[in-house]
């Protein structure tokens, strides 16, 4: 104890440094699992109370991001009024204004609603400056449809914020960024024990760590950290402390499940990818496949055409060879014929030729036979001797 009472104003030196540089967070949820992490600064100054929402981070849930693609156009908003609203619907649900803690003041806004997106500022007036109270907000999810039109599909957990007390030690007032956040600089101030202090050491530890994390599994060091702070959220009496270490300990657990769901959702685009190529390869394949069958059928189309032309080709030829062969026996027998009635025409003239020369020579032979017996009578009759006869041989 005596250590702590040395460190605690150390340490709540470094606590309310870091508050004035930090912003709250705040995590809730919808019933779709939809995340909205909210960081906020309050101030409490003379009766003057301001709460300036400085940034929101949503993500939506495996149900609502299927049927809302574009986060975009998803919008988280709050409402101090309900009624009609002036140039803008909101449609699918009722919604319902924050209540406004007794003993405090606010003027209603003009439009009745608030988008986070534009750091909007709440400001109230309290009397009673002794008191500290808990601002309870709801949020809604909307999707903006066009032309002004906003569909309210998912309704959050309340934002509950707590106000301290005005007497809790915080920064210079006239600096505009005093005091942002009073919550953690007050549990130094309001427990010096030394559990308190090296359970925030441990949740401070455990945020770095859970920041630098980008993959699963957790290192053995976050590990440690995480069954530490388990260990000391079962010891620690302190209802913020306690708070602080649920909320560290829920951030693990929604850190854990984002990179797993990264990983999954890597593993899952990876198997896609790995699908699409497959399916290009076996559709390239099957192009390829395709074209070669094509080539073949081509080939076989041309092969048997030129087939076809060749046995086209080739009975032509015959044909041809035949028609010629017939013209030439054709022209052949009309010359053979016409040598043979030559030949009988010369036969026939070497006949009627001899039967010539053989008539011409008996026809001489008997008139030379008869002139010879003419002649051999008249000797005869001259000379009264009688002529020898001569063979006279045709």
């Amino acid at each position: 104890m005596k250590r702590a009472s040395i460190l605690l104003p150390f340490i709540l030196f470094i606590s309310l440094s870091e508050a004035l540089s930090m912003e709250i967070r705040d995590t809730v949820w919808t019933a779709a699992k939809d995340r909205l992490v909210i960081s906020y600064e309050t101030r409490r100054d003379n009766g003057r109370i301001s709460l300036r929402f400085l940034n929101i981070q949503k993500k939506l849930g495996r149900e609502n991001s299927r049927e809302y693609r574009k986060l975009d156009e998803i919008s988280v908003l709050f409402f101090d009024r309900t009624g009609n609203y002036p140039d803008i619907t909101f449609s699918n649900m009722v919604p319902e204004a924050f209540m406004v803690p007794a003993g405090m003041e606010y003027r209603k806004s003009d439009e009745g609603y608030f988008f986070l997106r534009d750091n909007p500022e709440l400001v109230f007036t309290d009397t009673d400056r002794n008191d500290s109270f808990v601002l309870s907000i709801p949020l809604y999810l909307a999707h903006y449809e066009g032309r002004g039109r906003y569909v309210l599909f998912a309704r959050a957990d309340d934002l509950k914020i707590k106000i301290a007390k005005e007497s809790v030690p915080h920064a210079d007032p006239g600096n505009q960024y005093a005091a942002a956040n009073v919550t953690q600089a007050s549990i130094v101030a309001e427990t010096g024990n030394e559990a308190t202090t090296e359970a925030l050491a441990c949740i401070q530890t455990t945020s770095m760590l859970l920041e630098a994390h980008q993959s699963l599994p957790f290192s053995d060091g976050l590990q440690y950290e995480i069954i530490k702070l388990r260990s000391m959220q079962d010891r620690t009496t302190d209802p913020e402390v306690s708070a602080r270490i649920r909320e560290t300990l829920a951030a693990c657990e929604i850190r854990k499940e984002e990179l797993r769901t990264a990983q999954s959702d890597a593993a899952l685009r990876a198997q896609k990818e790995a699908e699409a190529q497959a399916r290009i390869a076996e559709e390239k394949a099957r192009e390829e496949q395709e074209a070669r069958q094509a080539a073949m059928k081509q080939q076989v189309k041309e092969e048997k055409a030129r087939n076809t032309k060749l046995l086209l080709g080739a009975i032509g030829f015959g044909i041809l060879c035949l028609v010629g062969n017939q013209v030439f026996q054709h022209y052949r027998n009309i010359r053979n014929q016409k040598n043979m009635m030559e030949m009988q025409q010369s036969l026939t003239r070497q006949a009627a030729n001899e039967v010539k020369r053989r008539t011409n020579s008996y026809a001489r032979n008997q008139t030379r036979k008869v002139v010879n017996m003419g002649k051999d009578s008249i000797r005869e009759k001259v000379g009264g001797k009688k002529v020898k006869k001569r063979n006279i041989s045709i």
